[in-house]
């Protein structure tokens, strides 16, 4: 099967992932890679064309400032401080 796209997830410093039953299943198939922690985001971001940010309570959302910044769109819950 042709991959159309790479799903790439990463931490960042104050975030904490957990890793469902799921999520490691897909990742030992080649679906989806885990990069763990990430220091250098504004080189993550260049390698993205969309950065995703689910989440359902958030305060001040400096992703989005700092993915708005790096000239990517960005996808984001309904929530107060992302919209």
């Amino acid at each position: 099967m042709k991959r159309v796209f790479d799903l790439v997830l990463a931490t960042v410093a104050g975030s904490i992932l957990l890793l469902p039953i799921i999520l490691i299943k897909l990742t030992s198939k080649g679906v989806v890679s885990y990069l763990g922690y990430c220091s250098d985001v504004a080189k993550l971001f260049s390698q993205a064309h969309i950065v995703v940010l689910p989440s359902y309570r958030e305060g001040t959302a400096k992703v989005l400032v700092e993915t708005a910044a790096c000239g990517r769109a960005v996808i984001t819950t309904d929530v107060p401080r992302c919209r």
